[in-house]
């Protein structure tokens, strides 16, 4: 590899990201070089946060030797597949029981591409009615504990791929003899995907390794989750204010339970998207407009304070922060099941809402579902005076409640 920089004087420092970014070499191959002794280090840091100093000239002289798919961790580039009654390249360097399957140029380190050079995979193998499962299934669990697989990973492996072998002695060619088999285990929709995660992995480390043609398992038609989404009542949250601690921690709460903001439309608001009783709210499913009561927008301006944005441990309140707090609040106040979370508040919502007598296509317009089931919320375009009056169906949970949010006092005007 050629180096257009000058050579540079032995004992010169330079760091690792330095390094890497001035010869455009990927910087974990500069690390591996520091770690395996190839390029001398000069200082080591003594603080978090320092910096490891090599050696230049050792760099250099390393760089000299650099062979971007040999010396780097970086996958290799997929070669154009050939047709299958191409002649095999001609090279003296074939191994048996090889096939080519393309062509690839890669390019070296300082922007030229190399020769074309012929790219080979071990030759499938039809899979064979002798081909014993048993034996592949010793091989995979011992190439898993050489990857330091965690002790968790390993028993779920035995334990989901015991019983597909204990029904198959030999591999089945067919996708939908193994999902025929998934679907028929007892167990509930979530075992059923562990089951086929399981077997699918196994597939793909025959298919890799072995050289194995078996069939792709992806797609596959299993029933979906049946568990019952949670609600909160009215007494459930009037439980989970009174542990609230911090103002951020009842304006979630608050906000929450009276509008149909998800966890990362809830942290998206900001002084510059909250305008009186609306805020303009930015989520996995993109832009939407959120109506807000007067309760929760009081809060949450309490709860902002000087920011700009809701804080939670001096930091802007994210979703893992609302997911954890949350949680907490939940399991604090008593009112905590498993699979509990902050979605709860937009069940409980939409049931309220329906059970209220709200229209159902204006329901999925403020909830702000993307694939509902009437056609007909694609056809309604509701202005604002419409989206009021629908709010009249809206829970209102905490007018009844004899609980004070903030102190009066303290509420802006």
């Amino acid at each position: 590899m050629r180096i257009r920089e000058p050579a540079a004087t032995p004992g010169t420092p330079v760091g690792v990201r330095e390094g890497a970014k001035k010869y455009r070499i990927p910087n974990n191959t500069v690390s591996q070089w520091a770690s395996s002794g190839e390029v001398k280090v000069l200082q080591r840091p003594e603080k978090k946060g320092q910096s490891l100093l090599l050696d230049e000239a050792s760099l250099q002289e390393r760089i000299r030797r650099y062979t971007p798919h040999r010396d780097s961790s970086q996958r290799r580039p997929r070669a154009h597949p050939v047709s299958p009654t191409a002649p095999p390249t001609t090279t003296p360097h074939r191994m048996e029981g090889m096939v080519p399957v393309g062509q690839v140029q890669m390019p070296q380190a300082n922007g030229s591409p190399s020769p074309s050079r012929p790219i080979y995979r071990p030759a499938a193998r039809s899979l064979a009615p002798v081909v014993q499962s048993r034996p592949l299934y010793e091989e995979y669990l011992e190439s898993r504990r050489l990857a330091r697989r965690s002790p968790h990973t390993l028993t779920a492996i035995q334990s989901f791929l015991k019983p597909f072998l204990r029904d198959f002695q030999m591999l089945p060619t067919e996708r939908s003899v193994v999902h025929d088999w998934v679907r028929h285990q007892p167990g509930s929709p979530r075992t059923l995907r562990n089951f086929f995660e399981a077997i699918r992995a196994f597939y793909r480390w025959c298919s890799r390794e072995k050289g194995l043609l078996l069939p792709d398992l992806s797609r596959p038609d299993l029933p979906k989750n049946t568990a019952r989404p949670h609600y909160l009542g009215q007494e459930d949250i009037a439980k989970i204010l009174r542990v609230c601690e911090t103002p951020t921690d009842r304006a979630c709460v608050v906000g929450l339970a009276q509008t149909t903001a998800r966890r990362g439309e809830w942290c998206s608001i900001t002084r510059a998207n909250l305008h009186d009783n609306w805020a303009l709210v930015n989520g996995k499913t993109g832009e939407r407009v959120i109506y807000i009561p007067e309760e929760s927008y009081k809060a949450i301006l309490f709860a902002m304070g000087s920011h700009d944005r809701l804080y939670s441990d001096r930091a802007p309140l994210n979703e893992t922060m609302l997911t954890r707090r949350t949680n907490y609040l939940l399991k604090r106040a008593g009112v905590y099941k498993r699979g509990m979370g902050d979605h709860a508040f937009r069940h409980s919502y939409q049931a309220e809402y329906l059970h209220n007598g709200g229209p159902e296509v204006l329901m999925h317009r403020i909830m702000g579902h993307t694939k509902a089931g009437d056609k007909t919320q694609l056809y309604l375009h509701a202005d604002e005076e419409v989206m009021k009056a629908a709010m009249r169906y809206a829970p209102r949970r905490f007018l009844a409640l004899e609980l004070e949010l903030i102190p009066r006092e303290a509420v802006p005007a």
